[in-house]
C-alpha cells in the first residue's frame, strides 16, 4: 500500500455530487492525507477530487437524450475503467446511478478492489434481479431508507442503513419545522418539464377551487432549478396571491406553510421532515403507467408513506389527479387545525426513524473498513 492511499469515488448526478463531497470531507477528517480520484461534479472537485471525468458530461435526462449522448457516455466509461486499473485505489465508492456504476463496480471487483455502493437501487420496488449483481460485486451497500437494510440482507447482500443525506443537508441550512401560518398553500409541481406539464394544470384548477372557498388563501410556488418562472406563472390565476420561491429558499417557505400539494419525489420527504401536511400527486402517460403497474410492486408512491408504512399523506395517481380529489383532501386539513396537528405529530416519527445516523460518516466508516484503514473499535456491531 502506498504512503498516500487513494480512494476512487464516482458520482454523475447533482445530488450525488453533493453526497460525494460530504463523504470526502468525512474521510479526510478520519484519515488526513487521503487522496481522491474518480468522477464528480463541482462540489466533489472543490473537495479535492482529481477528476478523470466530469459529472456534468454524464448527466442526461430521458431516452432520446441518452441515445444522443450514448457514444460519449461509453467513451467516458471506457476511460474510467482504464484509469481505475491504473490508479489501483484502496477502495471504490459508487454513488447511485446504477446504469453507469454497475459496470464500474463489476470492473473494480474483477480487479480485486473493494466496492462500497452508496444509495441502494430501489430493487424492493422493481428490477429485483439487481440484488444478484449487488451480492456478487459489492462489498458494502449503503442504504438511505431504514427498511432497505433488511430487504437486501435477506438476499445475501452486505447492506447497512446509513441514514438519509437529506437530513445532513437540512441540518447544514438549519431547516426544521416552523410555526405554520394560516391559509398558506405550498405548491411543488415537480422538477422536470414533462412532470410539470402533466401536474400544473390540475394543480391550478385545485388552487382556483380552494381560493373560491377560502378567499384569504395565498400560495407559495416552489421553483425547481432549471425551471423558468414563466413556465410556472404563465397560467396562474390573477385573483390568487402567489409568491414564487426559489429552490434555495424552499425550506424556509415550506416550514411555515399550512399545507402542501406536491409531485411525488424527494420533495414529499422534505415536506414531511418539515412537518408539513402534504397531498401527493403522480401522473405519467398511460403507456408508462401500464408498464409501471406491471413492474413496480409497492403499496405507496411517496417516501414518507413508504418509510412509515402507512398513508400519512393522501396519494392520487393518474385520472385521480384532478381538482375534485385534490381540493377535497387539502380542504380537510385547511378547515381542521386538529387534523393538521395530528399529522404533524405523526411526522415526528418519520424524523426519528431516519435520524440517529449521519450518512456521510457512515459511508466514510464503511470505506475505511473495506480499505483496511479503519481505526480499531469504530465499527458498527
Amino acid at each position: 500500500m502506498t504512503a498516500t492511499p487513494t480512494v476512487w469515488i464516482s458520482a454523475v448526478e447533482t445530488s450525488a455530487d453533493m453526497h460525494g463531497a460530504r463523504v470526502m470531507r468525512s474521510l479526510q477528517a478520519r484519515y488526513p492525507g487521503l487522496r481522491f480520484r474518480g468522477v464528480g461534479g463541482p462540489a466533489m472537485r472543490r473537495a479535492g477530487l482529481d477528476a478523470v471525468a466530469r459529472a456534468e458530461d454524464l448527466s442526461v435526462m430521458g431516452l432520446t437524450e441518452v441515445l444522443e449522448f450514448l457514444p460519449r457516455i461509453l467513451k467516458i466509461l471506457r476511460r474510467v475503467k482504464r484509469e481505475l486499473a491504473a490508479t489501483a485505489p484502496v477502495a471504490v465508492v459508487c454513488i447511485d446511478a446504477p446504469d453507469f456504476h454497475f459496470p464500474v463496480a463489476k470492473r473494480a471487483a474483477r480487479l480485486k478492489l473493494p466496492v462500497v455502493y452508496y444509495v441502494a437501487p430501489q430493487a424492493w420496488a422493481w428490477r429485483k434481479n439487481r440484488v444478484t449483481f449487488l451480492r456478487r460485486y459489492v462489498d458494502r451497500l449503503m442504504c438511505l431508507l431504514p427498511f432497505e437494510e433488511s430487504f437486501f440482507r435477506d438476499y445475501g447482500v452486505n447492506a447497512r442503513f446509513a441514514g438519509h443525506p437529506l437530513l445532513e443537508d437540512m441540518a447544514e441550512h438549519n431547516a426544521a419545522p416552523g410555526h405554520p401560518e394560516s391559509a398558506v398553500l405550498a405548491i411543488l409541481p415537480g422538477s422536470r418539464h414533462k412532470e410539470i406539464h402533466s401536474l400544473l394544470p390540475p394543480f391550478l384548477d385545485t388552487v382556483r377551487r380552494l381560493h373560491h372557498a377560502h378567499p384569504d388563501l395565498s400560495c407559495r410556488l416552489i421553483q425547481a432549478p432549471g425551471i423558468a418562472a414563466e413556465t410556472l406563472l404563465e397560467h396562474w390565476p390573477e385573483s390568487v396571491p402567489v409568491e414564487l420561491v426559489t429552490a434555495e429558499a424552499r425550506w424556509a417557505a415550506l416550514s411555515t406553510a399550512t399545507v402542501a400539494l406536491a409531485a411525488s419525489g424527494t420533495a414529499t420527504l422534505e415536506c414531511a421532515l418539515l412537518g408539513l401536511p402534504t397531498v401527493v400527486a403522480y401522473k405519467v402517460s398511460q403507456v408508462s403507467y401500464a408498464i409501471g403497474k406491471r413492474l413496480v410492486d409497492v403499496p405507496y408512491i411517496s417516501l414518507p408513506n413508504l418509510i412509515m408504512d402507512k398513508p400519512l399523506f393522501p396519494e392520487f395517481l393518474q385520472d385521480d389527479v384532478c381538482a375534485d380529489q385534490l381540493s377535497q383532501a387539502l380542504e380537510q386539513w385547511l378547515v381542521s387545525p386538529e387534523d393538521r396537528m395530528q399529522t404533524r405529530s405523526e411526522l415526528q416519527g418519520l424524523r426519528h426513524r431516519l435520524g440517529g445516523r449521519t450518512a456521510s460518516e457512515e459511508v466514510a466508516e464503511a470505506v475505511l473498513e473495506v480499505a483496511g484503514l479503519a481505526t480499531p473499535g469504530t465499527r458498527h456491531p
